[in-house]
């Protein structure tokens, strides 16, 4: 799970990146939707994580069955935004200063179903961290270390989250607090 989890991080990030490095409307949509493949797996997987991580199986197949009902409605209204404008309801280039002159970046005005998302998003967030404070409260040293480390990933992709969701404009913050909570999680697992 852990694995999928660094994958979908991975292709968020590389459409990140080549959303940053287009230079035309159209190809930083096109990057911006490629991000999703990778966006709308990352709640459930990490639900998926923590419920076995906690040692919560018996949970695993309903979970994911539930929490994927919401993504995959996101991820197809992606898609189709052009559509109807649920995810995004407007898109524009905007120039962007920098140290060497400027860039294009792409602003977005977040439509209801972005919102949805992100919503589902926290609720899914707030169960997966109550699983951890669960095992944080009742583990030996080692175990406790580690939940409290993966609570603070947690909290730092939160951080990230909410940083986004009130300033839009660069740097994204989700993606550099998913980064980061990728390195905690890395970390913690390995001592």
């Amino acid at each position: 799970i852990a694995s999928g989890l660094v994958l979908a991080g991975a292709v968020w990030m590389l459409g990140y990146t080549l959303e940053l490095a287009s230079v035309s409307l159209a190809d930083k949509s096109f990057w911006a939707k490629v991000q999703y493949v990778g966006i709308v797996v990352i709640p459930t997987g990490g639900l998926a994580f923590a419920l076995q991580y906690t040692g919560h199986q018996k949970w695993l197949k309903p979970a994911i069955a539930f929490s994927s009902i919401v993504p995959l409605v996101t991820l197809f209204l992606v898609i189709t935004n052009e559509a109807h404008g649920l995810i995004w309801t407007k898109v524009w280039n905007r120039a962007v200063p920098v140290a060497s002159g400027e860039y294009l970046d792409s602003d977005k005005t977040f439509g209801i179903g972005y919102w949805v998302f992100t919503a589902h998003s926290l609720v899914i967030a707030f169960v997966a961290s109550f699983l951890l404070i669960q095992m944080l409260v009742r583990s030996i040293h080692l175990y406790r270390w580690q939940s409290f480390a993966l609570l603070f990933a947690i909290f730092i992709s939160l951080l990230g989250a909410t940083l986004e969701a009130f300033n839009p404009s660069p740097p994204d913050f989700i993606v550099l607090g998913f980064a980061a909570a990728c390195l905690v999680v890395a970390w913690s697992l390995a001592y």
